[in-house]
């Protein structure tokens, strides 16, 4: 029997779920003003502007993603998630998978530690 969701799971949940509805809003109720979203090795966007810079950028390079999250690792600070996602680019149906962690302070996501394709996002530019 699974237990009860954790805090920062259903916060995580509802950030992915922002994500595929592109709601900058509704992950600002998510997340701290000084919120972090790091794309190793070199992708940093900071505070809200970058998270709307970054949901602008996957608008662009992947506008019909769908993520889905399978597996989930969760705490009373953090949680991590497993997803999968697909999109169409150009006349190209694309399959990835990844990693997302999220850090919560005083009940808010202040950084996010977005694990993905680095080369697959950077070669497909910025629209």
């Amino acid at each position: 029997m699974r237990g009860a969701a954790t805090e920062a799971q259903v916060i995580a949940e509802e950030i992915i779920a922002a994500v595929n509805a592109r709601s900058a809003e509704r992950i600002a109720k998510c997340t701290t003003d000084d919120v972090e979203l790091l794309l190793p090795p070199r992708h940093v966007y900071t505070g809200r502007g970058g998270i709307d810079d970054f949901l602008s950028a996957l608008e662009r390079r992947l506008p019909h993603v769908l993520v889905v999250t399978d597996q989930r690792y969760c705490g009373d600070d953090f949680a991590v998630l497993e997803w999968e996602a697909e999109s169409e680019s150009g006349e190209r149906f694309l399959e990835t998978v990844g990693c997302v962690v999220f850090r919560l302070r005083g009940g808010l996501v202040h950084r996010i530690h977005l694990y993905l394709d680095t080369e697959l996002w950077d070669a497909l530019g910025d629209g």
